[in-house]
């Protein structure tokens, strides 16, 4: 297993674990080998946290055995899914909610779903691709964080989520800043190419968001049963943070829109003044170029043809064509 993926719990892993943590009375987590003996809803204080490779038929095959795990959670677990959802049955809360993708270097854009299952003692969670939240709580729990609950557990793991939209948010910020500062300068080169990406990323992260602020209003709403009081209490703290940041985020939507909109009327402008050129150097050489054609025929009787100055009074010609169609393009208004 890489490191991102969390600690090596054993030399084969033949459990399909990712990782597994015990915590006491006192809030502190110890990991905990996959071939120990454990039960989801142990005798005595504390709890557990499974986190799955759900990509290894072995935790599968793990999961279908755990009777403390809803028969339709199991279900959710085993079955890949697009949306986030949280549902509660049995004394259960179980669903999903998405988070992002992590690889060596980090967080990446790529956004995955964490799976879970929210019981009294337990929180057992799941992933395909290693994911940034998740990763971010086990070392947080590693480096001597105490949580008391499943509950707190799953509070922390989606508050990391929200800490990782927050300074996806913030980038966009910083680059619409930047593109800002050209836009009001007037130098507006590829600032449209480098603001398109923006507006695909805030508009992924709103619909996310949205969702997740959904999910978790719906579950408010609903009757409490066994613990479901902690993880109602948990939503309502994590519906503040996500309001908190839907603001910024709606707000970085809207400059982008009207970023945009001033990029698009500065190209009309830009445009619109050359063509006006354009046309203004079109209408002016357009009796010289008749006069000249004019000349230009190979018959008889052309003015000129046989005086020494001939050349220059053609010239001359062409000049007052060109003044006199000046003065009535600028009396017309179509030159300024």
């Amino acid at each position: 297993m890489s490191e991102q993926e969390g600690p090596r719990l054993s030399a084969d892993e033949d459990f399909g674990f990712a990782w597994i943590f015990r915590f006491g009375p006192d809030g502190q987590g110890a990991s905990i080998p996959p071939d120990a003996h454990f039960e989801l809803n142990q005798p005595g204080e504390g709890f557990l946290w499974v986190h799955l490779d759900i990509g290894d038929k072995r935790a599968q095959s793990w999961l279908r055995q755990q009777s403390a795990i809803p028969e339709t959670a199991r279900y959710m677990f085993a079955h890949v899914g697009e949306h986030q959802h949280i549902e509660q049955s049995d004394g259960v809360i179980w669903g999903a909610i998405f988070d992002f993708v992590r690889d060596v270097g980090g967080a990446t854009e790529n956004l995955g779903h964490l799976r879970f299952a929210l019981g009294e003692r337990f929180l057992v969670s799941a992933r395909r691709f290693p994911l940034q939240s998740a990763d971010a709580t086990r070392r947080e729990i590693e480096s001597g964080r105490r949580i008391d609950a499943p509950a707190a557990l799953f509070e922390t793991i989606v508050e990391r989520v929200i800490d990782a939209m927050t300074i996806a948010v913030g980038r966009d910020i910083g680059a619409l800043d930047d593109i800002e500062e050209r836009v009001l300068d007037e130098e507006v080169h590829d600032e449209r190419k480098k603001l398109g990406p923006i507006r695909r990323s805030a508009a992924r992260l709103h619909r996310q968001l949205t969702g997740m602020r959904a999910i978790f209003q719906r579950f408010e709403a609903r009757s409490p049963v066994d613990h479901s009081d902690a993880v109602r209490a948990a939503a309502s703290r994590l519906i503040q943070r996500i309001d908190s940041l839907h603001q910024d985020l709606h707000s970085a939507q809207e400059r982008a829109r009207l970023l945009s909109e001033e990029m698009a009327a500065q190209i009309a402008n830009n445009t619109n003044r050359s063509l006006s050129l354009l046309t203004g150097v079109t209408t002016l050489l357009l009796p010289p170029t008749f006069i000249t054609g004019l000349f230009g025929m190979n018959v008889k009787g052309l003015p000129f043809t046989d005086d020494e100055f001939g050349f220059i009074y053609a010239l001359a010609i062409c000049a007052v064509s060109s003044l006199a169609m000046y003065v009535v393009v600028r009396r017309m208004g179509i030159l300024r």
